[in-house]
């Protein structure tokens, strides 16, 4: 499933959350060297429980805005994301 999601990267706090539209991720990793996006797939495929494989950035590699696909069903992606949207 392609998810839209917005990467905040050096940040104190790391938190998920979810706007409706896309992922809010902010990050402690800086944007540079490509170490916020490893942290954002890191991040991700803990949070669906996948390998970091599975986790793929497809653009927005050097913006915040990004478009990544996880290969996951997609019910049981809607069941995690909706886990966020509870705990808001």
């Amino acid at each position: 499933m392609l998810l839209s999601v917005l990467v905040k990267p050096a940040q104190k706090n790391p938190t998920l959350s979810w706007n409706g539209n896309s992922l809010v991720i902010k990050l402690k990793s800086p944007p540079k060297n490509g170490e916020a996006n490893k942290e954002l797939r890191d991040r991700l495929a803990d949070f669906f429980d996948i390998p970091k494989g599975k986790v793929n950035i497809l653009t927005g590699a050097t913006s915040r805005n990004k478009r990544v696909m996880i290969e996951l069903d997609e019910q049981a992606i809607l069941r995690k994301l909706s886990t966020i949207h509870a705990n808001k």
